[in-house]
C-alpha cells in the first residue's frame, strides 16, 4: 500500500525536508505553504467518505493560520486523518497549554529526521489496509463539476507541490 502524506509549512526549506523523509519511506508527497487548500480549514465540514490522505504534517508558525487552529478546525468539521503531527519550534509546555486536548504529535525545530522517520512507520501501522483515498484529483480540483457551470462560485486553489 502507498501511503499519502500532506505537508504544510510556509518554509521551503522545511517542506522539502518533510518531503524527502516521506518520500524515502515511499509515500506519494504533497506540499502546500498554507492549509487554505484544505476546504475543511476553508471551513466547510469534512463529507468524504474517504479521506485525502493518510497523515498530515503542519508548521505551527504560518501566516494564515497557526497548526493548531487548523488541526481544531480538522478536528471540528470531522476530518477523519488520525495522524498528525505538528512542527513548531515552540517549547511543549506552550504548545500543550494551546492544544486543548486535539491529538497530533509534536516535533520540535530543530528535530532528528530519524525521529520523524520513526514517527512516519508508526503512523503507517495505524492505517487500516483496506482504507481507500480519495482520487488526487477530487482533492485538488474539489469543485471541477462546479467550475464548469459559470454560476457556481468556487473556492481559489493554491497549489505549491
Amino acid at each position: 500500500m502507498k501511503f499519502r502524506t500532506i505537508i504544510f509549512d510556509d518554509d521551503e526549506t522545511i517542506r522539502h525536508l518533510l518531503q524527502v523523509a516521506a518520500e524515502q519511506r515511499g509515500h506519494e508527497v504533497l506540499t502546500f505553504p498554507s492549509p487554505q487548500i484544505c476546504s475543511t480549514a476553508a471551513g466547510e465540514i469534512c463529507s468524504r467518505q474517504r479521506p485525502c490522505c493518510d497523515i498530515i504534517i503542519s508548521d505551527q508558525g504560518m501566516p494564515e493560520m497557526t497548526g493548531l487552529e487548523f488541526f481544531a478546525r480538522l478536528q471540528q468539521r470531522r476530518c477523519a486523518i488520525k495522524n498528525r503531527a505538528l512542527v513548531t519550534a515552540s517549547a511543549w509546555e506552550e504548545i500543550s497549554t494551546l492544544a486543548k486536548g486535539l491529538p497530533f504529535d509534536y516535533f520540535h525545530k530543530p528535530f532528528f529526521v530519524s525521529e520523524l522517520m520513526s514517527w512516519l512507520e508508526r503512523s503507517e501501522a495505524n492505517v487500516p489496509s483496506d482504507r481507500e483515498l480519495l482520487a488526487l484529483e477530487e482533492f485538488l480540483f474539489p469543485d471541477r463539476e462546479a467550475a464548469e457551470d459559470p454560476s457556481t462560485p468556487s473556492r481559489p486553489l493554491i497549489l505549491a507541490i
